[in-house]
């Protein structure tokens, strides 16, 4: 089954339902104003849209690399691509331009379709796209081989050629989406039209979407996945690009005045809302659910919610764009944990249980490949290991990358494979599942692991700390376990009098502790380094490279 297929589908049972919302400016009576997408026109236009590119020779197994800010044309782009059997090629263009122009040129795509800015790039760096054959933007260009998309959408094509959605089979690939790099090298995920039917079933069963639904999705491509199921998806005030600058006044107005019932994205975003809501007595009444991804969340974020969401809560699903989603767990169940004194500080993240037919199971952590599932050694409850995971919504290798897919693979004995997360964590005596970070964080000195969240949670409880990171730093070539504090006044440098204070609370908070009482050595950063997709992760890696010796000033 072809994903587009699910577009037909709602057209014929609710063809005048908003498939798509974009606000406008404010009218002289402050109302919003808006322009949209019914489901009708999302198909017809989608339909037409690939008819047209099919005359370009955009044909099913095609990559096709797309640059499209979120917008009614970015759902129309990519519906018809996958009408065509064509692969959407999606990556993130905050993950720096040598990674960018690598992983273009890596990938090899067929097609572009994009904004002026990337096709600005071309002249500059014509090795990236010397594997495309032919160039879409969104405006007039002078640049050769290339077309205006958005008259492709606007004309009438002639039926000339029958579409090949009908041809596509859910195990073809549908996509291939980039990580974001901010652990590793950025790597193609091959999705399949099963992996992102297996992953609607899943959103649509645990979070109960329906299509009364009005969701505001801060992440642009979940905007694919609530519109495939039905839903009415509205463009957000967020640059995608910059998460954590989103206006939350502006966010909150979106929902108040749409009434919107569901929203998603990153916690950067969510924190802001949450502390304007708190600071402007503003409550979300419509707002059923908000589910933020992309790192884990602090529990004073769901505890700001706890009022602020009078008829709904906070959702933290645990995946990777390998393989989504994996666990979840509500804000109403951890403000009850917590309640039971059952979030004890250091013992990590809880993340909750595995979605339906997810199986996650904790090994003995490894940095080699593993082939076989029978070599792993499966952990008891409480004791860290690696986190591994087996479902229909794992994507099964990465994009022209065979070693890479060696490395994070696991060939079970049914012919299944698991997915290795490149995380930390265990079960509790509930099967819950509890996050401990990422294993390239891991800082092992003299027999003893360090774990990045279970650590930073103990420093993370001073009130003039905003976040911490635990890195390994060295003195006289011997490896210290440090860890870099930014505080809530971002200063670096303290009176001499603060600096004693500050940190005598931080070795106290340490000596509480026994996975923390080693910990003595602590560095100041005016802001951390974060990642591009979600502005949450921390680069503790980056960090660590920065606060490596003695030559940076310690606290």
């Amino acid at each position: 089954m072809n994903i587009s297929t699910l577009i037909s589908q709602h057209r014929k049972k609710y063809p005048y339902q908003q498939a798509v919302v974009k606000p406008l400016a404010k009218d002289k009576f402050g109302l919003s104003s808006y322009t949209h997408l019914t489901y009708l026109q999302l198909e017809e236009k989608s339909s037409n849209l690939a008819k047209s590119l099919s005359l370009y020779n955009v044909s099913k197994g095609d990559i096709v690399l797309l640059f499209i800010r979120p917008s009614l044309e970015f759902s129309i782009i990519t519906f018809a691509l996958f009408k065509l059997g064509a692969i959407p090629l999606f990556i993130d263009p905050g993950m720096g331009l040598k990674n960018l122009k690598k992983s273009i040129s890596e990938a090899a795509p067929k097609f572009l379709i994009g904004e002026p800015k990337i096709h600005y790039l071309r002249p500059l760096s014509p090795g990236t796209f010397r594997s495309i054959k032919y160039f879409f933007s969104t405006q007039s260009s002078f640049l050769p081989r290339t077309q205006n998309i958005n008259k492709l959408i606007t004309s009438n094509t002639p039926n000339t050629k029958c579409l090949s959605s009908n041809l596509v089979s859910e195990n073809d690939t549908a996509a291939i989406i980039y990580t974001s790099g901010a652990t590793g090298r950025p790597k193609g995920v091959i999705y399949t039209h099963k992996t992102f039917l297996s992953q609607l079933d899943l959103l649509k069963k645990n979070f109960q979407y329906t299509t009364q639904d009005k969701d505001l999705p801060g992440f642009p491509l979940f905007s694919l996945m609530t519109v495939a199921l039905g839903v009415t998806s509205f463009i957000p005030p967020i640059d995608p690009t910059k998460p954590s600058q989103a206006n939350p006044k502006k966010i909150v107005e979106t929902i108040n005045h749409f009434g919107i019932s569901t929203a998603s994205g990153s916690p950067a975003i969510w924190v802001h809302v949450a502390d304007y809501c708190k600071k402007n007595n503003i409550t979300l009444p419509s707002l059923r659910a908000i589910i933020m991804f992309g790192a884990p969340v602090r529990q004073e974020l769901h505890e700001l919610f706890e009022e602020t969401l009078s008829a709904g809560t906070t959702y933290t699903p645990y995946g990777a764009t390998e393989c989504l989603p994996v666990s979840n767990i509500s804000g109403k169940d951890l403000n009850y944990l917590k309640k039971q004194n059952k979030l004890d500080i250091g013992k990590g993240t809880c993340i909750g249980r595995a979605f339906e037919n997810t199986k996650i199971k904790i090994i003995r952590e490894s940095n080699d490949e593993i082939q076989k599932i029978t070599n792993c050694i499966e952990l008891e409850p409480y004791q860290i290991g690696e986190i591994i995971v087996k479902g229909y919504q794992a994507s099964l290798k990465y994009h022209l990358l065979p070693l890479e897919t060696k490395k994070s693979k696991i060939s079970d004995s049914d012919g299944g494979i698991w997915h290795r997360m490149g995380d930390l964590g265990y079960f509790d005596e509930d099967n819950k599942l509890w996050f401990c970070g990422r294993k390239s964080h891991l800082v092992e000195i003299d027999n003893k692991k360090h774990y990045s969240i279970n650590c930073e949670d103990v420093f993370n409880q001073h009130p003039d700390v905003q976040r911490s990171a635990l890195i390994q730093s060295s003195l006289s070539k011997t490896r210290i376990v440090s860890i870099v504090i930014e505080r809530k006044d971002r200063k670096t440098k303290l009176s001499q009098e603060q600096h004693n204070f500050f940190k005598q609370d931080l070795l106290n908070l340490a000596k509480k502790h026994k996975h923390t009482k080693d910990i003595s050595t602590f560095f100041l950063c005016k802001s951390f380094p974060v990642d591009s997709r979600h502005n949450i992760k921390i680069d503790r890696l980056k960090l660590a490279n920065i606060y490596s010796s003695y030559r940076n000033e310690a606290l």
